[in-house]
């Protein structure tokens, strides 16, 4: 069976080994990727999925304030709250958690060391490298 090359295109590096095979790089799941969307003949096939490329990184990143570290338990948590676990980025190559709280107008951000409203670099935590998710995004 074929690889997932937009697994590959999306989460970057070597993916997860699908079936029986696995796309070794970014390139090569684009290759791929054009290739299924061509038909016999070249010609354009609609698939239906769009691909788009990983979010930029912010030139305005602040390194976080805590240590990579596993998100807490959701039973733990004040009922009032809610805990994102977000995905890989560049900045955060392992994943990052946060913990909100709705304020009667959106969610807001919170430091998970005071629980009160935090900065950016006070309110995303890295996860550790060996976390494998799940992801809330």
């Amino acid at each position: 069976m074929d690889p997932d090359p937009i697994a590959s295109i999306l989460f970057g590096g070597k993916p997860k080994q699908r079936f029986s095979g696995a796309v070794d790089d970014a390139a090569e799941a684009a290759k791929a990727a054009a290739a299924a969307a061509r038909g016999a003949g070249g010609e354009a096939v609609e698939t239906g999925v769009t691909v788009t490329a990983p979010a930029k990184p912010t030139p305005n990143f602040q390194l976080p304030t805590n240590p990579p570290q596993v998100p807490p338990v959701v039973d733990s948590l004040p009922p009032d709250v809610r805990l994102f676990v977000g995905k890989p980025t560049q900045q955060y190559p392992h994943g990052y958690w946060k913990i909100e709280k709705f304020d009667g107008k959106g969610w807001q951000r919170l430091d998970p060391r005071t629980m009160k409203p935090g900065t950016h670099p006070d309110s995303h935590v890295p996860l550790p490298e060996n976390h494998l998710g799940p992801f809330t995004n």
